[in-house]
């Protein structure tokens, strides 16, 4: 089905490179595996109880839809800003995003699978952000396949901006030893020592009024 639909995806962007326009029954078969490819997802992440069919008539009632209308007239621009730099204005803003957030999908699943398992529901924040980051993901295959020109938007709400913001930096703290190298690494190993040593003293003389040295082989 992948292969069909990308086959497709080479034939119509010379189509629209040529005339402008998508073929429609290309742009139907793109569409339908799109949506399918996304149902399948939905249905691995557990936010759908049914498995889709490859038929779109019988999946016309199912939870995940994906409308997408036909294009009467695809600019030429557009398509070969996408070609030549979409990796800079698309892939890598939006990109870094989704993989940040997939990254936090990964450890919210987890927690979510086990409060299903105890009470047979989703918790509804976590559902939420899962839809969300499936439905961003949604919406930049469809612009970078050329099947709209609606660029996407940055789709995060309050709450998932501070986990996005959260998982990146974790993320980037874990990440640092690896890109940092030996000598960084030893350095400021030293100095973290150094500050919990401080601050470990601190808390002694706040709660107990004394400086108690004994504290010190505990770091």
């Amino acid at each position: 089905y992948g292969l069909t639909a990308g086959a497709a995806q080479f034939v119509a962007w010379w189509a629209v490179l040529f005339s402008g326009r998508w073929p429609q029954g290309l742009f139907r078969w793109v569409v339908q595996y799109v949506r399918y490819s996304y149902q399948v997802s939905a249905f691995g992440l557990g936010l759908c109880d049914r498995f889709p069919s490859l038929d779109p008539r019988k999946g016309a009632d199912y939870a995940l839809q994906v409308e997408i209308p036909y294009p009467e007239h695809t600019p030429r621009g557009p398509l070969l800003l996408r070609l030549f730099l979409g990796w800079l204005y698309l892939l890598l803003p939006h990109g870094l995003c989704l993989f940040f957030m997939g990254l936090a999908t990964q450890f919210m699943l987890f927690y979510a699978w086990g409060m299903v398992l105890v009470s047979g529901r989703w918790p509804r924040g976590t559902f939420d952000f899962v839809v969300r980051w499936q439905r961003w993901g949604m919406r930049l295959t469809a612009y970078g396949t050329a099947l709209t020109d609606a660029y996407p938007p940055f789709d995060l709400d309050a709450r998932s901006r501070r986990l996005l913001l959260y998982t990146a930096g974790l993320f980037l703290l874990l990440a640092a030893p690896l890109m940092l190298g030996q000598y960084w690494n030893y350095n400021l190993g030293t100095v973290g020592i150094y500050v919990m040593l401080g601050v470990g003293l601190n808390i002694v003389v706040g709660f107990a009024g004394l400086l108690d040295l004994g504290y010190v082989a505990f770091f």
